[in-house]
């Protein structure tokens, strides 16, 4: 079935964690050695549901098998083989590359699977997981093809790939193989090869075809493709999956998107998937202090978001049971979070604030499930409803168009007026997530509220977090987060409403930067990333630190020592949100004196 071992069913009943419903099976490599990939297994295996589900690893003979999940075997001259689930409805097997050759899948299909790939994708890369193996021989396809799920994520071929055949998979490669955006690449292809019926064409940077054979132009090949060759994406190719491969295919680090961007792309940019008016549920709600059971009833109305912790929908809310009763359909966020709780005293911060910089929060409460073809919750799950801003993210104006200073200015003021209000308020709240995803804009776009304020908590709960937070983290954050700790490790005490001043000071160079944040190092060239949070976690303590080149050459001296002060080192050192918004409220851009400013910072 693989091209490498074989599979046999050897468990009809359940091993130990095991769900209702699913078998195991026994995938036998032919190798001959210990393999180099066991400590792998001794890591945190990731779960999710578009990922198959690993049991152990172990070594056998033809007659033996013995699982020794996350564990090495000293027998170096057995096979290598391991246990994997198998839930009944994707028996018997079969693989997407099969579909892909024997049918033609509709545009709404293939976003369906890509959406979900995504999801798995995203799911690995934020802990630190490169897939590497992602083709469509690699990703099975339930009984009745509405969901999929990659077998190999533990990239168990890619260490003896090239002892049985080095040209295995070879035009998936991003030709510069970079890390995570390896997986991207990889991604595109597998959406051209549901598109093409698994007949993928390259060419050169001139767009002439480029003809190879596996065993004999590998080489011509290769050189093409560092060339500046692409996979050729069809003329007949719906708009939306053109676009999207051309995104996976960006060679440009500046704007090559995460797995979580791009299924904001999709979720955004492809009609079918929007609409999903007609579906009604309720949210079971009690409000603080208060333990009397109350319900609101609200029609869906559209997705607008996705992200780590759960997604976003549009929703039409109202106290009665039957939404025509109302004359009026004012539209809201619901968030509905994924397998998270929201403590009480948590509770509390949300609803309490309000504030015309802030987004306001309704209730919090359970969603009944809810399942329509497409859409499907299947409940109950934490939600939480909210003020809904019909002019995106900042983030997302940032990428779309460049901001002049008295835009950067207008909302910077917003900004920190409303961090302001939380650091200051009757009930102290350090946001701890603040950063252009969070940050919404009214339909007008000239009005900016911060939300998310319980992303911080599931922060604390979760750990995980994507490329745009660690960007945004102050260097104690990022301490905390994935610095080496004691026992007695008090690092939390030492972040808080500094750590939201430096993140208002990386949002304004976001915005000046069309959405993205660079770090440099004064001393070398050494190019800084944050993908990996150790590795950023290192750079930054070795001296990288926010690029403000590009803010330097747009903003006024003046802002710049602003946001210069917001980016200290030392938390001490920085403003406070009162000190900021007096200095932005009292003075207009264009009567900031350096000299005053200078003489504050010292």
């Amino acid at each position: 079935m693989w091209r490498f071992g074989r599979h046999v069913e050897i468990v009809k009943g359940l091993l130990p964690g095991m769900a209702a419903g699913s078998r195991a099976f026994f995938i036998a490599l032919g190798l001959d050695k210990s393999v180099p990939y066991v400590n792998d297994f001794r890591q945190p295996i990731v779960t999710n549901k578009h990922l198959t589900r690993y049991y152990g690893l172990g070594y056998s003979d033809a007659a033996h098998f013995q699982a020794r999940a996350h564990s090495s075997n000293s027998s170096n001259d057995l096979a290598v083989c391991f246990l994997l689930e198998m839930l009944d409805e994707y028996l018997p097997v079969t693989l997407l590359w099969e579909l892909t050759r024997t049918n033609i899948l509709k545009e709404d299909q293939i976003i369906r699977y890509t959406l979900q790939l995504l999801e798995a994708v995203d799911n690995l890369h934020s802990q630190g997981r490169v897939l590497t193996t992602l083709t469509t021989d690699n990703i099975m396809v339930n009984r009745d093809r509405t969901a999929v799920k990659i077998v190999d994520w533990l990239n168990i071929l890619p260490y003896y790939v090239h002892f049985f055949w080095p040209g295995y998979t070879l035009e998936f490669l991003h030709p510069d193989l970079i890390d995570l955006m390896w997986d991207i690449w990889r991604l595109g292809c597998t959406v051209l090869q549901m598109l093409t019926h698994d007949d993928i064409q390259f060419a050169d940077k001139h767009g002439s075809l480029g003809m190879y054979d596996r065993e004999d132009n590998l080489e011509e090949w290769e050189a093409m493709m560092k060339a500046g060759g692409y996979p050729v994406i069809p003329d007949a190719a719906p708009d939306i999956l053109r676009i999207f491969c051309q995104k996976c295919f960006e060679r440009d680090p500046k704007y090559q998107l995460t797995a979580k961007a791009l299924t904001d792309f999709l979720l955004r940019a492809q009609p079918w998937y929007l609409p999903i008016t007609g579906l009604r549920s309720c949210l079971a709600y009690s409000k603080f202090r208060d333990s009397t059971v109350r319900t609101l009833y609200f029609e869906w109305h559209r997705i607008i978001g996705a992200g780590r912790y759960g997604q976003v929908f549009v929703v039409i809310v109202s106290e009665n049971a039957d939404l025509s009763l109302d004359e009026s359909r004012d539209l809201f966020a619901i968030k509905v979070l994924r397998s998270t709780t929201i403590a009480d005293d948590q509770q509390a911060k949300l609803l309490s604030p309000s504030h015309p910089s802030i987004i306001k929060y309704t209730a919090i409460g359970q969603l009944h499930g809810v399942q329509n073809g497409r859409f499907i919750y299947p409940g109950p799950q934490v939600a939480l409803l909210m003020e809904y801003c019909a002019g995106g993210t900042l983030n997302a104006l940032c990428r779309e168009k460049q901001l002049d200073e008295n835009q950067v200015l207008n909302y910077f003021r917003q900004i920190v007026a409303g961090v302001q209000y939380l650091h200051e308020g009757t009930i102290s709240i350090f946001h701890g997530d603040i950063k252009g995803d969070s940050i919404f804009l009214t339909e007008n776009t000239t009005i900016c509220k911060l939300g998310d304020l319980e992303n911080f908590s599931l922060l604390l709960t979760e750990k995980k977090m994507n490329d745009g937070t660690l960007q945004h983290l102050s260097p104690e954050m990022l301490e905390y987060f994935f610095g080496a700790k004691d026992e007695d490790d008090t690092s939390l005490k030492i972040i808080g409403k500094e750590s939201d001043i430096w993140s208002i000071g990386c949002t304004v160079l976001e915005m000046v930067g069309r959405g993205m944040v660079s770090f440099k190092h004064d001393q070398t060239n050494l190019k800084v990333e944050a993908i990996k949070p150790k590795t950023f976690l290192q750079q930054v303590n070795s001296g990288a630190h926010p690029d403000q080149s590009i803010a330097e050459s747009r903003l006024s001296p003046n802002m710049n020592l602003l946001v210069a002060w917001c980016l200290i080192k030392d938390p001490s050192a920085r403003p406070t949100a009162m000190v900021l918004e007096a200095l932005l409220t009292r003075v207009s851009r264009a009567a900031i004196e350096a000299h005053v400013l200078s003489s504050i910072i010292g």
